[in-house]
Order: C-alpha cells, then structure tokens, then sequence
C-alpha cells in the first residue's frame, strides 16, 4: 500500500505559484491512486514475488517523483531543504535498481 498524503492547500493558495508547478503538485496524487490501483490488480494476477517486485518499483518511481517536486518547488520558491535527522540517502535508495 502507498502512503496517503495529507491535505492540500486550498485554490486560493495557489495564486503565487506559478501553473507548471501547480499541475505537477496536483497531478500527483492522482498518480499515488492510479498506482494503489496498480498494486491491487498485480495482486490478483501475478504471483507474489513479482507483485513485491512491481511494488518496489513503483514506490520508488513515485518517491522519485515526490523529490523531484519537493526540488523544483524549494528551487523555485528559496525554500530550504528538509534535513532529517536520519543517515539515509533517500535519493540513492529510491534510484537503485531493485533486485
């Protein structure tokens, strides 16, 4: 299962931010419910390695997406990084290949 993300700004709210921006941010959790839905039919067809491999893969291609967001946002925007107090490299996890 993905995770569920929390509220969105309202229309208003999005009066600063420019139109590109604003569609990848609200295009994404389309994408989230597009591949729950994904993970439920590979779990009913396939066997269950391959719906783990499918899984993988898939959170990995939208955690990729997410940070590419969360980049051209903080880029965009002078936002700061968000520095977590965790020794993990998300982008190097979320960019390998799975095995």
């Amino acid at each position: 299962m993905l995770p569920k993300l929390g509220e969105l700004p309202k229309e208003a709210d999005w009066q600063g931010v420019d139109q590109e921006a604003e569609a990848r941010v609200l295009k994404f959790p389309l994408e989230l419910e597009h591949g729950q839905r994904g993970i439920r039919f590979h779990w009913e067809i396939v066997s269950p390695d391959e719906a783990v491999m499918y899984c993988v893969e898939l959170a990995g291609s939208l955690g990729l997406q997410a940070l590419a967001i969360a980049d051209t946002l903080r880029r965009r925007y002078g936002l700061e990084a968000l520095n977590l107090a965790i020794d993990w490299n998300f982008r190097e996890s979320l960019g390998r290949p799975s095995r």
